[in-house]
């Protein structure tokens, strides 16, 4: 077999993530224990969620520690299989390490790609794989969105929020996307037939509530939040009196030490 080319994190980041925090190794292809597969990565996804691992606290994953290869979700072909229901040559998504080749355990959030994707092996890391699961029950189970109501999405052209923003539209609602800068704002409404797009940047609570009062003027029922921070605060002020908030991520806290002040916590 080839040598295993592995992503290995070499520093935690203090701050904003830097390519000097990790090195591309060569390391050796493990073998699988009983129960598990082995995979030839064929993609690999590196979602927002990873940055929670590079620090040392203990959270929904444990961290990776120094010296040992990243993880992440991964879409292989399987080389070797010691568990029952899976056979080599199986194209499978799990729980794996950013390598060239890498062990997933079926037990953990894994599962057979399905030969109808199999064209486009991909989409099962995509709207079929964990960002797909995270927007369904985000909005279907925590947002519940209804015909007419209006439905607010941050980082609405990332994997998750574009999800969140189409099962919205499928619900019959009015959905407002917020990006960064005019080319994506002008994909989210142009491309993705959102009803409107805010630009976040450059606002401060007030101003960013403002724009959102303007692109929701019968306020907000649902809000998916993939960033937490100023604009969390700014959907606060408003949300409609029985409103939803899914809060997927904090994104923009994730390289930051210092949490950011609330002003509107008290409309909850």
């Amino acid at each position: 077999m080839a040598a295993n080319r592995t992503l290995v994190l070499r520093s935690r980041p203090e701050g904003h993530v830097e390519a000097a925090n990790f090195a591309l190794v060569d390391l050796p292809i493990p073998q699988p224990g009983e129960g598990q597969l082995l995979l030839e990565n064929l993609y690999l996804s590196i979602d927002p969620g990873v940055r929670n691992l590079m620090g040392a606290e203990e959270g929904y994953l444990p961290p990776v520690a120094i010296g040992s290869a990243m993880t992440g979700t991964v879409l292989g072909r399987v080389v070797r299989s010691c568990s029952p229901g899976f056979a080599e040559g199986d194209i499978v998504v799990g729980r794996g390490t950013l390598g060239e080749y890498g062990i997933v355990t079926p037990t953990r959030l894994c599962w057979k790609v399905d030969p109808a994707f199999v064209r486009a092996p991909e989409v099962a890391l995509g709207v079929m794989g964990v960002p797909g699961l995270t927007a369904y029950f985000g909005m279907m189970e925590i947002g519940r969105p209804r015909p007419g109501q209006t439905v607010l999405v941050s980082s609405a052209a990332g994997g998750v929020g574009s999800l969140a923003a189409q099962i919205g539209k499928i619900a019959g609602c009015r959905v407002v996307g917020i990006a960064g800068g005019p080319a994506k704002t002008a994909m989210l409404t142009q491309d993705f037939g959102l009803d409107a797009a805010i630009d976040y940047r450059r606002k401060d609570v007030a101003a960013l509530a403002a724009a959102i009062g303007a692109a929701c003027p019968d306020g907000v029922d649902v809000f998916f939040d993939n960033v937490g921070g100023t604009v969390l605060d700014a959907a606060l002020a408003r949300m409609n009196p029985g409103g939803r908030i899914a809060a997927c991520g904090f994104i923009s806290q994730y390289d930051s030490a210092t949490p950011p002040v609330m002003t509107n916590l008290f409309y909850i």
